[in-house]
């Protein structure tokens, strides 16, 4: 057997951590969340995300600024709330269309 290795590990592996599987799963997202946030918050681009009912899940502080509100004051809101009626339907439609489409 090599040295630092046991039954248990691997050969030049000296120590292993098993993580439950339900802790590794749940911490999985909150991770990735921290990560988006990070990188996005931080680009001068406009950067939001969606759900499939063209409700805002998130956008960066570049475009919240051009909406003239805080990141948080636009989650859950929707393109009508922001434009003009007939433009944010015109918005909401193509944004449908490509969501249908992927």
């Amino acid at each position: 057997m090599l040295q630092g290795s046991s039954p248990q590990n691997p050969p030049g592996v000296e120590s292993v951590h098993h993580v439950p599987l339900g802790v590794a799963i749940d911490s999985a997202p909150k991770a990735y969340e921290v990560t988006f946030r990070a990188l996005v918050e931080h680009l001068p681009q406009k950067v939001f995300l969606k759900d499939r009912h063209s409700r805002y899940l998130f956008v960066n502080e570049s475009y919240a600024r051009d909406l003239g509100l805080t990141p948080d004051e636009a989650v859950g809101k929707v393109d009508t709330e922001f434009f003009a009626d007939v433009l944010g339907r015109v918005v909401a439609r193509v944004v449908s269309v490509c969501v249908s489409r992927s």
